[in-house]
């Protein structure tokens, strides 16, 4: 479950039931505000990890494949991937898991999350400048290692590693 936090690392986070967190997040979103929260569990292992904190903001457009959306499955927050939308239902999956979640409506899409920060480093979870060009060649970095096809790695991995130890 994720828990509220002030901003990422100020204050130590304070956990909240899923459904205040749920609303908590629609009512800060739905104002046009944003907000951090601090995420629990595995699912989206490698690049959320437990005490990670994640920047949640309004959906600013309609949900793609790739964007990680905070979703309310029935009243239990979740922080997922997008894999696929069909027939007007939305596919997520954690990074981490086998398989797909439920599909869901766009009405139970709550939030995008922007950007994750564990500890210093920022990595944009969206191609976007807003955090800095760091925080986007870690975007660029991640987007190689996973979207690039097999038999393109040998040649094009090379470049998410350097992008990686020159942000290192």
């Amino acid at each position: 479950m994720p828990r509220h936090a002030d901003s990422p690392g100020s204050v130590p986070a304070r956990i909240l039931p899923p459904r205040d967190l749920i609303d908590l997040v629609r009512g800060v979103v739905g104002a046009g505000g944003s907000l951090w929260i601090q995420v629990t569990g595995i699912s989206m292992n490698p690049v959320m990890q437990e005490g990670d904190s994640v920047l949640l903001a309004r959906l600013a457009r309609a949900p793609r494949r790739g964007d990680v959306l905070f979703i309310d499955v029935c009243g239990r927050p979740l922080l997922h991937r997008v894999k696929r939308i069909e027939s007007e239902r939305i596919v997520t999956r954690g990074d981490a898991a086998l398989t797909d979640d439920t599909p869901v409506s766009p009405a139970a899409c709550v939030a995008h999350a922007l950007v994750v920060r564990r500890g210093p480093v920022t990595v944009a979870l969206t191609p976007t400048l807003r955090f800095g060009v760091n925080a986007l060649l870690w975007y660029a970095a991640w987007e190689i290692r996973v979207r690039v096809p097999f038999s393109m790695s040998q040649r094009v991995r090379p470049l998410s590693r350097a992008i990686t130890r020159a942000l290192s």
